[in-house]
């Protein structure tokens, strides 16, 4: 009796190829109740709120960047290229004094002279800046 199966016993393999659903006990009422409990309406608008609310905040670093560059060449006697900063990086971040937040670095572009350009560099805890940073490199003479 080699070579001769029973007819009524069933393999791992056979459930995979003919019915796959019966091997981890799914029915098609489980997987609509399990779609449904995945992503709610309610699950959806607060996802697209925070989205929201992030975008909104990141325009106002932005715009927040961009006018403090201003106010640093202005103060130091340098010309504000460009007429805008880029942002580098936007990362989660930990502060004692001000608790957690994204922390957002900006770049931005100055000349001395008019003829170099010169890098300079906003750091932004939220919307509360950190530091300001202005390429010390002097190209006089070289």
């Amino acid at each position: 009796m080699q070579g001769r199966t029973c007819p009524h016993s069933i393999t791992l393999w056979s459930l995979l190829i003919h019915n796959p659903c019966r091997l981890f006990n799914l029915t098609a009422a489980s997987l609509t109740t399990y779609q449904n409990e995945s992503m709610t309406p309610l699950a959806l608008l607060i996802i697209i709120a925070l989205l929201v609310w992030f975008w909104q905040v990141s325009q106002q670093c932005h715009d927040i960047a961009i006018q403090l560059a201003r106010q640093t060449c202005k103060r130091q006697g340098l010309q504000f290229l460009d007429g805008t900063a880029s942002l580098k990086s936007v990362r989660p971040y930990l502060s004692r004094a001000t608790g957690p937040g994204f922390k957002r670095i900006y770049t931005f572009d100055y000349s001395e002279d008019g003829i170099g350009r010169r890098s300079g560099c906003i750091i932004m805890h939220n919307a509360q800046i950190s530091s300001v940073l202005l390429d010390n490199q002097s190209s006089r003479g070289l």
